[in-house]
């Protein structure tokens, strides 16, 4: 997972949403396949859950359970 750009108005975003896997957003926005709301401000104990749910809900969740299975 690797971060482009931080995009700053709905217009902008809609010039290059097609490239773009993963977004979070303070803000719902439509017609996004995978999006994540998050707070302005976030402590560390939101930040670890919101990193959990995004490798669950991403290809990285694949990885991690693998990685669960090999230790075990």
């Amino acid at each position: 997972l690797s971060f482009a750009r931080v995009i700053g108005t709905l217009r902008d975003f809609s010039k290059i949403k097609s490239k773009i896997d993963v977004v979070f957003s303070t803000v719902p926005i439509k017609d996004v396949e995978k999006l994540f709301i998050v707070k302005p401000i976030m402590s560390q104990s939101e930040l670890k859950i919101l990193k959990k749910r995004v490798l669950r809900e991403t290809n990285g969740g694949v990885q991690e359970e693998a990685g669960q299975l090999l230790e075990k």
